[in-house]
């Protein structure tokens, strides 16, 4: 599992050409706020808003399908 996971991981940072946007990472800084606050809701509200944006972006990455065409190559 850890190795699906990171595979996983390394198609996100391929998406954003391995150059994390700066409001991601604030974001992780917001959800480690939010915990050690002790604001549950607030957490989880931060950590699924995060998690739904990583899945919409890793299907973007895989439904813009960027491989070269082998057929246009011939």
């Amino acid at each position: 599992m850890l190795d699906e996971g990171r595979r996983i991981l390394r198609l996100y940072y391929s998406s954003f050409n391995d150059k994390l946007p700066e409001q991601y990472v604030t974001e992780h800084e917001d959800m480690i706020r939010a915990i050690v606050d002790r604001d549950v809701a607030r957490a989880d509200e931060l950590a699924r808003a995060h998690a739904d944006q990583i899945v919409r972006q890793i299907q973007s990455y895989i439904a813009a399908d960027t491989r070269p065409n082998a057929l246009l190559a011939l």
